[in-house]
């Protein structure tokens, strides 16, 4: 009896020790994170609309510029060592002679950027440098601030109209 009993406690004994090995054995796997380059803009805020006051004109003087700040600009972008990108601004079309239109995108209050405003930018049909040197980044809230300004007189209009393009691009 004390043979049965030794030998089924031993039996016990090495199926524990042999289920605690197999508890023990692991495995692994390698996991592939991939991330395509992204390259996203976007205005918030909506259109914008600039009107001259003329009833403080100075007779003599041209009105005085106008100004607005109530759009902004985002962008989310990621770009290889070494490489960066820009954004550019254009008109689809000029303003009539005596009319300019300047923007200037402000640095973003929310994200981290490695970029810098080109400072303001008299707008025209060719695209011009507005934010340079971004990198890695998501940005939101870089202010567009507007100035319409005249440098001649020119004749009433009911509001001249005219689409501004930001891209988002590859530095050249």
């Amino acid at each position: 009896m004390k043979k049965t009993k030794l030998f089924l406690l031993t039996a016990a004994l090495t199926l524990f020790l042999c289920g605690m090995a197999i508890a023990q054995d692991s495995q692994n796997h390698n996991v592939t994170v991939t991330l395509g380059e992204v390259a996203k803009i976007g205005i918030n805020g909506g259109n914008v609309t600039l009107t001259f006051n003329t009833a403080g004109t100075t007779p003599g003087d041209l009105p005085t510029p106008v100004t607005d700040a109530t759009t902004d600009l985002r962008w989310t972008s990621n770009v290889a060592s070494g490489l960066t990108r820009k954004i550019t601004a254009a008109l689809e079309a000029d303003y009539a002679a005596g009319i300019v239109l300047k923007v200037t995108v402000g640095a973003p209050a929310t994200g981290t950027t490695t970029g810098s405003s080109a400072g303001e930018i008299t707008l025209s049909t060719t695209d011009q440098d507005a934010f340079t040197g971004i990198t890695n980044e998501n940005c939101k809230d870089a202010a567009l601030s507007y100035e319409a300004s005249l440098t001649a007189m020119v004749e009433p209009n009911g509001g001249e109209i005219h689409q501004i393009t930001y891209t988002l691009t590859d530095d050249a």
